[in-house]
């Protein structure tokens, strides 16, 4: 595919990058692809592999200020995952960061018997659309995510017991979550909560 596209790319306007998609530095590329002056910013469209979906949405969503839109097809049941509501059997870390940086919307499924070879699932086609820097107010991101990550390590344990290292007795007392309830139960503002304390 590369070479064709080498191939046909200096008759078109395609921009061919060759390299692993965990690499590319999305800034770098945006000030290439942006004229000066602009305020337009990159739309991410892809058909992504199965195995690395989490690493490479992650990956774009840690750069998301250049992106005004995200839209992937994926795999049917990791949509579900990433938009999955909470107390939801399939909301987890990917559903809470994903629905932290951006709106998630789920849009068509895609029969497996659109494709050849014909896979074994069906696929969907998920929208990301990036939140505003300040959408949650003032907090560490940083922070927030290990947090999170923390929490989430440990999914079957209570919060105060998987977060005892980040969080006091007391900080849960101020923060009114109760320390006894688990991670999939939380909303991405009592995380919030729990992150600013």
């Amino acid at each position: 595919y590369i070479a064709y596209w080498q191939n046909h790319s200096q008759k078109s306007r395609i921009t061919l990058i060759d390299q692993d998609v965990l690499k590319v530095d999305f800034s770098a590329l945006y000030k290439d692809l942006t004229p000066k002056g602009a305020s337009s910013k990159l739309r991410l469209v892809g058909n992504l592999p199965y195995h690395i979906s989490s690493p490479i949405i992650f990956a774009a969503l840690a750069q998301k200020e250049y992106f005004a839109d995200m839209h992937f097809l994926l795999q049917k049941e990791f949509v579900a995952r990433m938009g999955a509501a909470v107390n939801e059997s399939n909301y987890g870390r990917l559903s809470l960061m994903c629905q932290y940086h951006s709106k998630v919307s789920m849009l068509d499924v895609i029969s497996a018997d659109s494709f050849k070879p014909k896979p074994k699932v069906d696929s969907q086609i998920v929208s990301l659309v990036p939140h505003k820097e300040d959408h949650w107010g003032p907090h560490d991101p940083d922070h927030f995510a290990k947090l999170v990550q923390q929490a989430f390590s440990q999914r079957r344990k209570t919060l105060g017991k998987s977060l005892k290292d980040m969080l006091s007795p007391s900080q849960f007392k101020e923060s009114g979550i109760d320390p006894k309830r688990r991670p999939q139960t939380l909303s991405v503002a009592e995380f919030l909560c729990l992150s600013r304390l």
